[in-house]
């Protein structure tokens, strides 16, 4: 279903910042929401007000996060099956190589804006909804 795409591919988009967060890649911007987590209730008022501009490049980005783990996730789970941690650990390096790289590639977001907005956007159902409507209708315009 293409209504279910664009939230895949949020999701995708997601879980690679919380796997780049685990690896220690995700520096200031999660230092500073950590201390929020243990309320246990997302705080709407603290989330900035991103430009629709912004947004839009988080929402190419993530496009391009998806992909990439698209392309690794076989060679993880292949890694994980045969129980070979040192694979593993090779392609998810390889993995959060890549996905940087096409972050930075992004015309009009860093890597530390998309972390945070992700991060943002797992809080705040508002921010999540918007792009994910971004991410569908980029999807649409691209005719898939």
């Amino acid at each position: 279903m293409t209504s279910r795409s664009p939230l895949r591919a949020l999701a995708i988009a997601l879980a690679a910042v919380a796997g780049l967060a685990v690896a220690g890649v995700s520096g200031p911007a999660a230092a500073q929401n950590s201390g929020n987590q243990g309320s246990g209730q997302p705080s709407q008022q603290q989330t900035p007000d991103y430009s629709d501009a912004k947004l839009e490049s988080f929402a190419v980005a993530a496009a391009k996060v998806r992909t990439v783990m698209q392309e690794y996730r076989p060679q993880l789970r292949q890694a994980r099956q045969n129980q070979d941690r040192a694979q593993f650990e090779k392609v998810r390096m390889q993995a959060r190589q890549a996905v940087e790289q096409e972050i930075a590639a992004t015309e009009g977001i860093s890597s530390r804006e998309y972390q945070q907005i992700a991060q943002d956007a797992r809080k705040d159902e508002n921010l999540r909804r918007k792009v994910l409507g971004m991410m569908k209708a980029q999807q649409q315009g691209q005719g898939q």
